[in-house]
């Protein structure tokens, strides 16, 4: 799977219809900054260097949780029943990708690659 632990094909991208699950990853092109959905249920951005969260959803308390990049545009991260626990509110955009930037923050962007939503603004 292309977004566990980062081996040969790691990615910093998440497109629509992807989803991460609990484990997996997403990595910045120069590997300082990792974003992982975590056993717990919570999406943290860290550097790979410092195991100190930069940013998180604070969802933890929701084993199973899963992260995904909706068609419609929305990143929505929900428990392992379904019910939503998080969204960067960006619905209305397809075409939009998450990527975990070089500086560390994670990026909705349109097709266009304007940016919908940071969590430098979150």
């Amino acid at each position: 799977m292309r977004h566990q632990r980062c081996e040969a094909s790691c990615s910093e991208y998440l497109i629509a219809g992807e989803v991460l699950t609990s484990g997996e990853q997403l990595h910045s092109q120069t590997h300082e900054f990792v974003v992982e959905m975590c056993q717990d249920g919570s999406l943290v951005v860290q550097r790979t260097d410092r195991p100190f969260p930069l940013w998180s959803t604070h969802t933890d308390g929701h084993p199973g949780a899963s992260l995904a990049m909706l068609d419609r545009g929305d990143l929505v991260l929900r428990s392992a029943d379904g019910d939503q626990l998080w969204s960067s509110a960006t619905d209305g955009h397809p075409g939009a990708f998450l990527q975990l930037h070089d500086d560390g923050r994670l990026v909705v962007h349109d097709f266009f690659r304007a940016p919908l939503w940071s969590s430098g603004d979150a």
